[in-house]
């Protein structure tokens, strides 16, 4: 009888001694467990900016393609004059900046604005800058 009593404290210093450790893992794995929750909070919270900045940058961009895709239309201009269809093809086919149907909004708007003029040439209608012309006429 001695002997399983003996056997019986034995076994219950190993529960013991098993039990204190998985209560310290038990610890150790909440300490962990709240880190990782702080850290995920914070990439969250990183992301979550780094979104409303990117979000907020697209909208200044689309609020400014407007004056964006005339100005560009300008500089196609500064250069030389274009056939109405070929810079439709160019703003439109080739660097896809706007639908056709907003490209002649934009020409509508610049002319009626004064910075291009519309020249009509037998079959096709050429589209040059105002300030352009006006020096040009001013060397000749």
């Amino acid at each position: 009888m001695e002997g399983v009593t003996e056997q019986l404290k034995i076994t219950l210093d190993l529960l013991k001694d098993n039990l204190r450790r998985n209560e310290q893992t038990i610890a150790l794995l909440i300490e962990e467990n709240r880190s990782l929750k702080e850290e995920l909070a914070k990439i969250k919270n990183k992301v979550s900016t780094k979104q409303t900045f990117n979000d907020k940058f697209i909208k200044k961009l689309n609020r400014q393609k407007k004056e964006i895709i005339k100005t560009k239309m300008l500089e196609f201009l500064e250069s030389k004059d274009y056939i109405l269809a070929d810079l439709k093809d160019l703003i439109v086919d080739d660097l896809s900046y706007c639908s056709k149907a907003t490209f002649y909004r934009y020409i509508e708007d610049l002319n009626r604005k004064g910075l291009i003029s519309l020249i009509r040439q037998e079959n096709n209608t050429i589209i040059a800058k105002n300030g352009r012309i006006e020096a040009q006429s001013k060397v000749m």
